[in-house]
């Protein structure tokens, strides 16, 4: 519950905003095409990688109230029939760049994970761009 909290507190406020879209088949039946949408958020010092139907429902259930709001959500779309309008999460995978380490949200199952990595130091060379170097 915490996770989501951190991820979602670690980005202040963007300079840039990209959207990506990530197409991949149905693991059930190998033939549908299923999109999920991510956000990149990032400024000079921090930035954050997330899918906002994920945070959605992982904010809902990070408290009582929230839980108790999607299980009526749920329950309503059931009795009337519209399956679709369920909030489902799409992706569980959040990874947050803030000073120098990035923190990898994930989830296996049941199971969640966090874990930490330094950010590696990019070796920059700038040269003429018509020599090529092997």
């Amino acid at each position: 519950m915490c996770v989501v909290a951190i991820a979602a507190s670690a980005q202040q406020k963007a300079d840039i905003e990209v959207s990506y879209e990530a197409h991949h088949p149905n693991l059930r039946n190998g033939k549908d095409d299923l999109t999920s949408q991510y956000i990149l958020l990032a400024n000079s010092d921090e930035s954050k990688f997330y899918s906002p139907k994920t945070e959605y429902v992982d904010s809902l259930n990070s408290t009582p109230d929230g839980k108790a709001k999607l299980n009526e959500m749920t329950r309503n779309a059931y009795l009337g029939g519209k399956l679709d309008d369920i909030p489902r999460s799409d992706g569980s995978y959040y990874v947050v760049k803030s000073g120098n380490k990035y923190t990898y949200y994930d989830n296996s199952g049941l199971e969640k994970y966090v874990y930490e990595e330094p950010v590696a130091e990019l070796g920059w060379e700038i040269g003429d761009s018509m020599s090529i170097k092997h």
